[in-house]
Order: C-alpha cells, then structure tokens, then sequence
C-alpha cells in the first residue's frame, strides 16, 4: 500500500512539474540582406556547444531583402544567436585567402568584434521579455 501511494505521489509531481515547464518562442529576422541569393542560417547555442553544434537551428528563403524564422518550444535559459547569409547555398561561412568573411554574418549582442564571436559578447537572457529579434548584417 505503501509503494503504490509512493508511486502516485511521484506521478502526480511529475505531472505537475510538466505543467509548470515554462517554454518560450522567438521569432527573429534579418531585415536587410543584400540580396535574395541563397538562404539566411540561424544558429542558436548554449554555452557547452557555442560555435560548435547548435543546439537549435533553423534557415530562411530571402523574400524582399528579409529574412525570418521563429524557434518554438525553447527552455528559458542564456543563448547566442549566430546568423549568416549563405549566399551560394553550401552550408558553410566562406572565407577570403585572408580570413576575412565573404557572406555576411550577424550576432546577437551588443558589441561588435573582430574576429570569432565569443558566449560573453553574444550571449542573451531567453525569457518572458524577450520574443523578437532584429539582427543587421
């Protein structure tokens, strides 16, 4: 009698703290690409995986010079946002013999960097405040 209140305690708890999980939208766009070559890759991260794995991506046609996605049932939690034009479609950022980016790339965050973008400078909080984005490449 005992294991089976102990087993329906444990069920009804869990569902529960089901219910109380909080997720979240966000919906971000890119309101000024240079052209409608090619497609827009968001790459949204946590910080054990920043600029390896993402752990959510998404991409976007461009229509109009724009481009937009929206990533549904996200934790609350601190992300980065990557996001690039991918202009000749191969999946991939492409470099000049030099290092420098040939296909525009934007971050979230406030500072802008020389160099690979770092968790600290992109990094932002995903909660109740925060449901859009606006990059600029």
């Amino acid at each position: 009698m005992k294991t089976v209140l102990l087993l329906l305690a444990l069920f009804i708890g869990s569902l529960l703290n089901a219910q109380t999980a909080t997720t979240h939208e966000l919906e971000v766009t890119i309101p000024n690409v240079t052209s409608d070559n090619g497609e827009v890759l968001f790459a949204l991260y946590k910080e054990e995986n920043f600029m390896r794995e993402p752990t959510f991506s998404q991409k976007s046609a461009i229509k109009d010079g724009k481009a937009t996605v929206k990533f549904e049932d996200l934790p609350e939690g601190d992300y980065a946002l990557v996001v690039m034009h991918d202009e000749n479609s191969n999946g991939r950022m492409d470099f000049e013999t030099n290092g420098m980016p040939t296909e525009s790339y934007a971050t979230s965050g406030e500072s802008k960097f020389m160099g690979p973008p770092m968790w600290s400078d992109t990094k932002f909080k995903l909660d109740d405040s925060t449901k859009k984005l606006s990059l600029r490449f």
